[in-house]
């Protein structure tokens, strides 16, 4: 599990990103020796399997954080 602010350009807060995540309103307990992998949906990577951590131009802000308050957490 680790923990993303809405501010981060990772595959964790891309609309694009089909990973396990959810957004939450309080800050978690940060564990980054496991990072999460999902496949991505963009037309350009057609679902290869990209980590959490991952980045690319492609980039799309998930909907679930327009809010600023919430963070991402993943796993």
């Amino acid at each position: 599990m680790s923990v993303y602010g809405y501010e981060l350009r990772s595959c964790a807060t891309c609309a694009w990103w089909g990973g396990s995540r959810k957004a939450v309103n309080m800050r978690a307990g940060i564990n980054v020796d496991h990072y999460e992998t999902g496949p991505c949906s963009h037309i350009n990577r057609r679902g290869v399997q990209c980590s959490e951590n991952a980045v690319c131009q492609d980039y799309l802000q998930w909907s679930a954080i327009k809010d600023h308050s919430l963070e991402i957490i993943t796993g």
